[in-house]
């Protein structure tokens, strides 16, 4: 938990449990030449938190330990965010946590947490629905936390300070049921113990410390699925739905729910009904989309199963850009071939002309194209439209006019891009799929005395 170097924060709340944990930091941190400070979270909500935070800064001057005093106001955080005023006060406090580490050069943050904090948790977090991170419970490290008291009771704490004649402060909102966690403390717990099981507490805690070395072989095994499964876009992620099939569903799940959380503010309200959302769209056909938690949205798009999460900024943004959008509809040749530039849904087409020479390489890039000059007519860039059709060759390789619906299916263009893509069009006919193929009615051949060169480039 601690090296010879570290510089150590505890929270100190005046309770038994973090007052215990602040003597024995003391003592290790004296004996281990790491450097200790103290931080004080004022939550704002019970009249006697004035006197925790007193007897806080006296015991640390007592220690001769410098003490930091953070005032909130838990019960405005919790209404402005509509948080319960336990979520809300666990948000502040490791905000704060995280901001003085970072402040003071921290490198540790020890918390109180002891055996009976991580039994309640297991249970609350099985009462409520969980995975196997919520049956591991409380962790002895994570992060930048570290919770040396978690091997001990609340009761062997407690005799500790007792025998010391350590003093401590009470929170008298312990004692009310309000709270879940304090009905399980004061009720279900030592049922128990009582009834059911003597040293529940103890048992559970094995099976927790059991669990982790569980999940983190589980995390192992899942790092090396992922870099074979997923890969990571700007907005989200993108999984291959074959590969990610050949697996157990055990790490299906995992890669998922880690994905998801990865694009939410946090866990807490990613469920497994939002994992089974997912992995229902690896069974379903190409198009099927589904809305998740946070404005995440996942979508089968062939071979492939899309999750992202497009901020609304982003979403504004492309929505409100008349140069990204702009319709070129219209005749753009004569545009085009003085020079000009065209915009359209994001790209920009710049075009020039030039005497064809037979023994000239033909450009094979998806983003510029070669034309026969003479069969082009007329030249428009827009969106497919009822009627479109492409020539290309069929197996025979005789010359056939395909429906633009059917080629886009062909080429497994996903559905929510069709309508978007820009196509360069003569009438009815498609001289250009842009970023596909062009229209075999305008290749150039032998016979082509002059060639149009088209590019488009798409702008990010």
């Amino acid at each position: 938990m601690l090296a010879s170097g570290d510089k150590l924060l505890v929270g100190v709340s005046g309770g038994a449990d973090s007052v215990c944990l602040l003597f024995l930091m003391h003592k290790y941190c004296q004996q281990n030449g790491i450097s200790l400070e103290v931080v004080h979270i004022h939550h704002g909500m019970r009249e006697t938190a004035n006197r925790d935070m007193e007897y806080v800064e006296s015991v640390c001057q007592s220690l001769g330990i410098p003490c930091h005093i953070v005032m909130e106001n838990v019960p405005a955080r919790a209404k402005a965010e509509k948080l319960s005023s336990e979520e809300a006060g666990r948000k502040v406090r490791y905000e704060n946590f995280e901001r003085l580490a970072g402040k003071f050069g921290a490198t540790k943050v020890a918390l109180a947490h002891n055996s009976n904090d991580r039994a309640e948790t297991m249970l609350l977090f099985l009462f409520r629905g969980t995975g196997l991170r919520g049956l591991c419970g409380i962790r002895p490290c994570r992060d930048i936390y570290i919770r040396p008291l978690l091997c001990l009771s609340r009761q062997e704490i407690e005799e500790y300070l007792q025998e010391r004649g350590i003093a401590y402060c009470q929170d008298e909102t312990n004692d009310e049921d309000t709270y879940t966690r304090n009905r399980i403390r004061h009720h279900i717990l030592p049922y128990a113990q009582e009834q059911i099981a003597a040293g529940c507490v103890e048992n559970m805690n094995r099976t927790g410390e059991q669990l982790a070395l569980v999940e983190e072989y589980l995390e192992l095994q899942l790092e090396g699925y992922k870099r074979r499964v997923l890969e990571t876009i700007s907005t989200g992620f993108v999984f291959s739905a074959e590969v990610f099939l050949q697996d157990h569903e055990l790490m299906q799940r995992m890669l998922i729910y880690q994905c998801l959380v990865a694009l939410s503010p946090g866990r807490k309200d990613i469920t497994s009904k939002h994992v089974e959302q997912v992995l229902a769209l690896f069974r379903a056909q190409s198009g099927k989309e589904t809305r998740l938690p946070f404005g995440i949205t996942g979508r089968r798009e062939f071979e492939k199963v899309i999750l992202e999460r497009v901020s609304d900024e982003t979403r504004n943004q492309q929505q409100s850009n008349p140069e990204q959008t702009r319709d070129c509809s219209g005749e753009v040749l004569e545009q085009l071939l003085t020079g000009q530039e065209i915009w359209f849904n994001g790209y920009r087409f710049q075009a020039r002309s030039f005497p064809y020479e037979p023994s000239a390489e033909i450009p094979q890039n998806r983003y510029t194209k070669w034309f026969d000059c003479d069969k082009i007519e007329s030249l428009v860039i827009r969106s497919r439209k009822p009627g479109d059709v492409l020539a290309i060759r069929d197996k025979n390789g005789s010359r056939i006019h395909k429906p633009i619906k059917e080629y886009l299916i062909g080429e497994k263009v996903p559905e929510r891009e069709r309508d978007s893509l820009p196509l360069v069009c003569q009438r009815q006919e498609i001289i250009w799929v842009v970023g596909h193929r062009i229209g075999e009615s305008f290749k150039v051949t032998e016979q082509t005395k002059t060639v149009i060169e088209l590019t488009a480039v798409k702008e990010q």
